[in-house]
Formats: structure tokens, C-alpha cells, sequence
């Protein structure tokens, strides 16, 4: 009558239906986070960056895309007073979205000889940021050869607590 394999089947029916539902509100979050005018571009972009990161970025294929959108209307109100985080993830997202942007977006991280300012080696979380982006360079642009350089040099010295900077 009631053997194990039928209670079983019938408490993973259930369960699935569960998952199913909470899964369908957590999406229902993060498209509703990505869709938030109110919210800063820096939380937006690092939003895009974890849901891609988990492998989701095909469920909000188009959040993503208005949220760039936004973001690109915003960059022109918006001071260059950005961290090298910031101005590097939103480069490579929306290089990896196919938008065009320059690479003088990092100009404003050099000093007057032209090359990176030293300050940025102890901006951990900037320079990872930098190195992923340094992978979106067209032919060329060399300004993105010297940040990955740059990136490289930094990140392997062994003076360099990373734990530590990105605990911050």
C-alpha cells in the first residue's frame, strides 16, 4: 500500500514546489534590485558582476541591458571621482555587453610621467578589478597592456597583505 519509494516521491514533489517558489522570489529580488533607478551604479554593477559570476546572467539578460543603459546615461552627470573598483567593473561589463568605451577611462589614474600612480598597489580589490578589465583591450590600446602589466607586477608581491585588503 504506502511503501517507502511513494512517501519519498511524495515529500520531493513537495519540496521541489518549495525550492521552485523560493527561487522564483529571489529572482523576482534581483530583478527588482537591478531595476531600482534610486540605487547606486557601483551596487548595480557588482550585482551584474555576482549574478554572472554565478552563471545566471541569461535569466536577466534584459534587467542587465536596461541597467547598462542607465548606468551610460548616468556616467555623463556623474563626477570621474570613481574608485579604480568601480571605474574598471563598469569598463568590463560593458565591454563584455559590447558597448563601446574608451580606455582614457583610466587615464585619470596615472600621474603627470604617465604611469600608474603607486597609491593603487594597495587598492587590492581595484587592481583585481583592473586586471579582469585589462582582458577586454582591443588591438592596440596600450593603456590597457600597462594596466595589466601594472596589475601583474602588484598583485604577485609578496609585501602585498591581499587577505587582509579585501577583508576591507
Amino acid at each position: 500500500m504506502w511503501n517507502y519509494d511513494l512517501l519519498q516521491s511524495l515529500t520531493s514533489d513537495q519540496q521541489a514546489e518549495i525550492y521552485e517558489e523560493r527561487a522564483k522570489q529571489l529572482e523576482d529580488g534581483v530583478r527588482s534590485m537591478m531595476n531600482n533607478e534610486d540605487a547606486e551604479s557601483l551596487e548595480i554593477l557588482e550585482l551584474i558582476d555576482e549574478v554572472q559570476r554565478l552563471g545566471l546572467g541569461y535569466r536577466f539578460e534584459g534587467e542587465i541591458r536596461r541597467a547598462l543603459d542607465r548606468i551610460i546615461a548616468s556616467m555623463k552627470d556623474e563626477s570621474s571621482n570613481k574608485s579604480l573598483h568601480a571605474t574598471a567593473l563598469c569598463f568590463r561589463l560593458l565591454r563584455q555587453h559590447g558597448y563601446q568605451v574608451s580606455q582614457d577611462v583610466f587615464s585619470g589614474f596615472k600621474n603627470h610621467n604617465g604611469t600608474f600612480k603607486t597609491s593603487l598597489r594597495k587598492d587590492v580589490k581595484g587592481l583585481l578589478s583592473l586586471y579582469e578589465a585589462s582582458y577586454f583591450a582591443f588591438e592596440g590600446e596600450s593603456l590597457l597592456d600597462e594596466a595589466k602589466e601594472f596589475t601583474i607586477m602588484h598583485l604577485k608581491d609578496p609585501q602585498l597583505n591581499i587577505s587582509k585588503s579585501l577583508a576591507q
